[in-house]
């Protein structure tokens, strides 16, 4: 591979004072025999994953999460790029999406667990899907408040809804033991109505 000196090779141009030899002999210049192109490259191609890649970044607007421009920047992806293209997040919308998985992941842990610590404490796998079914409910009231007051759904109310399981398992554990309790005590299902006839009262 030769090369010439930096001063001889400064401007496109510098190829017409170059020539080579012919079959003849016959000194030519070298852009008789040649086309050149101009073409623009960057000086360093960076790459992630062992691909060729480039970086976008941005800063969020006034009023929007770090979830909502994730979720902004799949939709323009989705919308720009073909099947030939991947994305990947890197930075703080990197550690948001992987929080948010690992909290939804200890979410369901989290069900998962108190429903086979109460079967073992109840002897039961009724009395804990009972106490289970006032979960989704709860869930119900945050996403409704977290409506209300126009807040998204973050990490941090990702944890509020952890912590939000053991209080409504706490008061379900409550109501199905005194409801156990009063069973066991010759209590029907329904709660008995009193009804007065004089001065007797009547239970049906």
């Amino acid at each position: 591979m030769a090369q010439v000196d930096r001063i001889n090779r400064d401007d496109p141009n510098d190829l017409k004072k170059i020539f080579v030899r012919n079959n003849a002999g016959q000194l030519i210049s070298l852009d008789n025999i040649t086309n050149s192109v101009e073409s623009t490259t960057p000086p360093t191609i960076y790459r992630f994953n062992r691909y060729k890649s480039a970086t976008v970044s941005a800063n969020l607007a006034e009023g929007y999460t770090v979830g909502d421009g994730v979720k902004e920047m799949e939709r323009i992806a989705n919308k720009m790029l073909d099947d030939t293209f991947t994305t990947s997040l890197t930075g703080s919308a990197r550690d948001f999406a992987e929080s948010s998985g690992n909290t939804m992941f200890a979410l369901l842990l989290a069900i998962g667990l108190i429903y086979l610590i109460l079967a073992a404490q109840f002897e039961s796998f009724i009395d804990p899907f009972i106490i289970i079914l006032t979960v989704p409910m709860a869930f119900a009231g945050a996403f409704i408040s977290l409506w209300l007051f126009n807040q998204t759904f973050n990490i941090f109310s990702q944890i509020g809804m952890i912590m939000l399981i053991g209080l409504v398992t706490k008061n379900g554990i409550l109501i199905v033991e005194f409801a156990n309790q009063s069973r066991e005590k010759g209590m029907g299902k329904r709660k008995p109505w009193y009804t007065r006839q004089g001065n007797v009262f009547a239970r049906f």
